[in-house]
């Protein structure tokens, strides 16, 4: 997989939970399923605590944030 779809994909997930928070889990799902995300990713995504938190920086990165020296 490219670096641009990993980016397109990641930009997608990150849609699907915002969907997820403002319009229920069953919109969520509809959206990923629409733009062509894996079943097994979607499951894990809404379904699953055992996903990792996905935040952006201002910069599209997801955020490594260092609190040293903060």
């Amino acid at each position: 997989m490219n670096s641009r779809k990993d980016v397109l994909t990641a930009q997608h997930l990150q849609v699907g939970l915002v969907y997820k928070e403002m319009l229920g889990t069953s919109e969520a799902e509809a959206y990923l399923r629409s733009v062509g995300i894996a079943p097994h990713l979607i499951n894990r995504l809404l379904y699953s605590d055992d996903h990792r938190q996905i935040q952006q920086t201002t910069t599209g990165r997801p955020n490594d944030r260092n609190d040293a020296g903060q």
